[in-house]
């Protein structure tokens, strides 16, 4: 049998990646698969003990792929992608990559049964691993220069019942217009409602890897930045959303943003699109004219469903790479 990883969407395991993917090879190497790579793929510290050779998708028995989803055309397999809450975590999925994992389509009956069933009860390990990830304001980057902690800056004093607005820097083309008439227009409705808001870039939208402000990145968004007045405090760097998730009254997402925060916090969340939880313990907007209703009447906010959500996806669904366990336990249900 032959496990084959592809460098399609990826050419490389970056410091960033290699990790993961070590653990998935040496995964399929403990059940009896061959391991190989198309030739193309650069792979930082790739394991000598397991002697990966060149091959094809197509001499393979299951392919590995990261970064797209199924319905591009290519041999169906697993899609391996980064997640939150924390560095080192990610998925493995039959469909592909947040936000089109496969529990963004599963039936909310069904999902709901079964996630409320084994999680709704609370345990000492999870709350304390939460109280630590909220002190220690951690996020998901693996760049430690992304990922300041307890030295980020402070946000300062905000306005009380703000929503925020999380905007994110995982598009494929993050500079497209239409994207920013959308949060014109729903930003204008919050205004137009007297309801304050505070703006959060995602640090890689507008930031160097180096965690500076990149001039060319700043000059294509200043109109942008600009239009929203002072109305609206705007956030582009790297101050902690553990800083300013709790003072929110709600957040709103892009169906592409993997941080898991405003979960941490039970915070109402309202999801431009779909996503893996936006079914289950937040609300779908698909027009503008939902974003007030949702805010006023909070009937569809559940703060126990919100917390059995975020504890079985990081307990029981996420692989972790120094929990060899959560990988193990992951491809056992991908490969029966």
């Amino acid at each position: 049998m032959i496990c084959h990883f592809s460098a399609y969407k990826r050419t490389t395991y970056n410091r960033t990646w290699a990790p993961i993917m070590n653990s998935i090879a040496k995964d399929m190497a403990r059940r009896g698969y061959t391991i190989t790579k198309d030739p193309q793929l650069m792979w930082w510290r790739e394991p000598d003990s397991l002697n990966i050779t060149t091959g094809t998708v197509e001499e393979s028995d299951i392919v590995i792929y990261t970064d797209f989803t199924k319905d591009h055309f290519q041999k169906p397999g697993l899609h391996v992608g980064l997640s939150g809450p924390e560095p080192g975590s990610f998925t493995i999925d039959n469909v592909g990559v947040w936000p089109h994992l496969e529990q963004t389509y599963i039936d909310i009956t069904y999902l709901k049964r079964d996630v409320m069933l084994s999680v709704t009860d609370s345990n000492h390990y999870w709350n304390e691993y939460l109280s630590l990830f909220k002190e220690s304001k951690s996020n998901h980057f693996n760049n430690p220069d992304l990922n300041p902690g307890t030295n980020s800056p402070s946000p300062g004093k905000l306005e009380k019942d703000f929503v925020l607005c999380l905007i994110d820097g995982n598009y494929t083309d993050p500079w497209d217009d239409s994207r920013w008439e959308r949060w014109k227009v729903i930003i204008n409705t919050l205004i137009g409602k007297n309801i304050p808001v505070v703006v959060k870039y995602d640090p890689r939208f507008l930031l160097t890897s180096e965690g500076k402000i990149d001039p060319n990145k700043l000059e294509k968004q200043k109109g942008v930045i600009q239009n929203l007045g002072d109305y609206v405090k705007v956030f582009t760097g790297l101050e902690s959303l553990h800083d300013i998730v709790p003072q929110a009254r709600a957040v709103i997402v892009e169906d592409t943003n993997f941080t898991l925060e405003p979960l941490m916090y039970l915070k109402p969340t309202l999801v431009l699109g779909k996503n893996p939880y936006s079914h289950i313990c937040a609300k779908e907007i698909v027009h503008e004219h939902q974003i007030i209703d949702a805010l006023e009447n909070l009937q569809w906010f559940d703060k126990n469903t919100v917390y059995a959500w975020l504890k079985w996806y990081c307990t029981q669904w996420i692989c972790y790479t120094d929990k060899e366990e959560s990988v193990q336990l992951r491809l056992d249900d991908l490969l029966q």
